[in-house]
């Protein structure tokens, strides 16, 4: 089997990743949509078996000084994962052009000896130094519930309540404004500067990420009484899943406790919307021990993902390729 283009329009390969129980938003339209404004070109390629489609990538490939073309999955290879390396190889290099080509996956499951055996045994290598997050907190329906405040940490169920008190307007944000997020970051980042830098994300990339995701970017505000808006919480959802993609919150809302409320909304939102799982997008026990401890409060279990595994050409491609491609990020 070999990998193809696919044809089809955004919905139709919104359908086929579902079916094969894409739990990523990388792998969606919407991100294509949103990455797609950038620097990356956008590839999607299936593989069939007697008529059926049993695996789908989306690829984000850049050339690099005319010669050498690097490729990065962030959603994984979606389906079988039983696929040699050099046949995805081949796929993208007759795509972009070029020879010589490096392509790096990142597999938002968790991980387990028979996938790892097999990405080995088809010359998938697991880099050592990862882009993204390692482990994660996952929340998983559980009684007919994702909103199960028994599962809640004593201290995060007590500030939840404490926030809960204060009486602040927490509701879907239907047609959120990406400069009055864009504050809120800022406000953040000059609260909590002293606890190291942060990344602000700009307005024009928040208004990117809103209108490309539309309505599978739930969004989650919480305002006090004069209407000054305290966090926001922002989930993007694919199928049954939702992943965690958006939170902030300023000095006053540590003081009202707004962040807990305004997490447990958006947790109840999904709820409604019949999410099975939560992922709570990555955490680091090490350098941010805060979200860290915020997320576990919540009572997802902690799920190390199969991770980041790459092919090249070459050795030599490998090597540079892993030094360049996170400044492309």
């Amino acid at each position: 089997m070999i990998w193809s283009t696919f044809a089809g329009s955004n919905d139709e390969w919104d359908s086929v990743i579902l079916h094969l129980n894409a739990t990523s938003p990388f792998a969606t339209s919407g991100w294509a949509r949103f990455k797609g404004v950038s620097r990356w070109t956008v590839l999607r390629g299936i593989r069939e078996e007697e008529g059926r489609v049993v695996s789908a990538v989306q690829v984000f490939w850049v050339n690099i000084l005319g010669l050498a073309t690097i490729a990065w999955v962030p959603g994984g290879v979606i389906g079988s994962l039983d696929s040699a390396s050099s046949e995805l190889l081949r796929f993208i290099s007759s795509n972009s052009k070029k020879r010589i080509v490096y392509c790096r996956v990142s597999l938002h499951c968790p991980d387990d000896r028979s996938s790892a055996s097999t990405l080995s045994e088809n010359d998938w290598v697991r880099t050592h130094r990862y882009i993204g997050a390692r482990e994660t907190f996952v929340l998983t329906r559980a009684k007919e519930k994702l909103a199960d405040r028994s599962i809640l940490s004593s201290n995060w169920r007590r500030n939840l309540d404490r926030g809960l008190k204060h009486g602040q307007q927490t509701s879907i944000w239907k047609n959120p404004n990406p400069e009055e997020i864009h504050i809120l970051f800022q406000q953040m980042v000059d609260f909590k500067r002293s606890f190291g830098p942060s990344e602000i994300p700009s307005i024009d990339y928040l208004s990117s990420l809103i209108e490309s995701i539309g309505d599978e970017l739930v969004v989650v505000q919480t305002r006090d009484h004069t209407g000054q808006l305290l966090a926001i919480r922002a989930a993007i959802r694919t199928g049954k899943f939702a992943w965690d993609t958006l939170a902030a919150s300023n000095e006053l809302a540590r003081k009202n406790y707004s962040s807990y409320v305004c997490a447990w909304h958006l947790i109840e939102v999904l709820d409604g919307l019949e999410v099975q799982q939560y992922d709570l997008a990555g955490v680091d026990p090490v350098h941010n021990t805060g979200v860290f401890n915020f997320k576990k409060g919540i009572g997802g279990q902690l799920v190390h993902y199969l991770g980041e595994w790459d092919i090249a050409t070459n050795g030599p491609t490998r090597l540079i390729a892993r030094a360049l491609i996170s400044r492309l990020m």
